[in-house]
């Protein structure tokens, strides 16, 4: 089972790829950098559609069976509830696009799942999990966004797995 598990937000977007439980890849998107001379509205839209298409790029590449994302929720201004949103929404138009079954794994279930919600201990759990999660990763901020996906692949995994055995 190919499953691209994804945590979105508007400033990165944390993926791993992994084939019968096994890591294959990983990453983190990011935007371009604002353009001071756009207006936010405008620049925003810009930076949300090269998210897209490097998520799109990303989705068909690895041609997943599943894609899981954490659906993330809880803003501070009006402006970063704008930016969830498009980036919520440009996850779900390229699974779309995919054709792939998407699972949709909330906030509080990641958290009970591992039993942390520091970024710290995020990435230190997902680290014992998967040893070789980091190798190679030349941004350390990118660290919190893989450890999230990581963490949204495995609530998705232990849900599938209860689902066969008619457990939950």
């Amino acid at each position: 089972m190919k499953v691209l598990a994804i945590d979105p937000a508007f400033n990165s977007i944390g993926w791993v790829f992994m084939v019968d439980g096994e890591l294959i890849s990983r990453g983190c998107l990011h935007p371009p950098k604002p353009n001071a001379k756009a207006g936010k509205m405008e620049d925003d839209f810009r930076r949300a559609a090269a998210l897209c298409r490097e998520l799109n790029f990303t989705v068909r590449f690895y041609n997943p069976d599943k894609v899981c994302l954490e659906l993330p929720g809880g803003c501070k201004s009006s402006r970063a509830a704008r930016m969830l949103g498009m980036a919520t929404a440009l996850v779900a138009a390229v699974t779309n696009e995919a054709q792939s079954d998407t699972h949709l794994v909330s906030p509080f279930a990641v958290k009970r799942h591992t039993g942390l919600s520091s970024k710290a201990d995020i990435i230190k759990w997902a680290l014992a999990r998967q040893p070789k999660l980091f190798d190679g990763v030349l941004k350390r901020s990118d660290n919190e966004h893989i450890a999230d996906a990581y963490a949204v692949y495995e609530v998705w995994r232990d849900r599938a797995v209860s689902d066969m055995r008619g457990t939950s």
